[in-house]
């Protein structure tokens, strides 16, 4: 019973700092100054693609502390934000220099099977 109640404690903790790492980066998602590409259909390999780009998996590999994140958000309009950045957990923000946003009509049926009915994805 303790090892149930502990592991339910750890999913749940582990929903709150993602919850928290959204919230952080949702209020920086209407940044200016992102390289923001629209597209009709945004498909995963375009979000992997981004991330094995040598510039941006070099400024991964530089800190163990930096993840691949992408956030999602529907846009009044009906279309998709989708903005692709590295987080840095000891800072608590996004590394500048390595964005992208695109803007979709709507997402193909593999980058919405990965976010399912999340709104952010760690990209591993």
């Amino acid at each position: 019973m303790y090892i149930i109640f502990s592991i339910l404690i750890g999913i749940l903790l582990l929903g709150a700092v993602v919850v928290c790492i959204a919230r952080r980066l949702s209020a920086k998602f209407v940044s200016d100054g992102v390289e923001t590409v629209h597209v009709d259909t945004l498909p995963l390999v375009t979000v992997v693609s981004f991330f094995k780009n040598p510039d941006v998996t070099k400024k991964l590999q530089e800190d163990q502390n930096r993840i691949a994140v992408a956030l999602k958000e529907k846009s009044d309009d009906g279309s998709v934000h989708v903005l692709l950045c590295i987080y840095d957990k000891n800072s608590s923000s996004i590394v500048g220099e390595a964005l992208k946003r695109f803007v979709a009509r709507k997402l193909a049926a593999d980058l919405k099977n990965v976010f399912g009915d999340k709104d952010m994805i760690v990209m591993t």
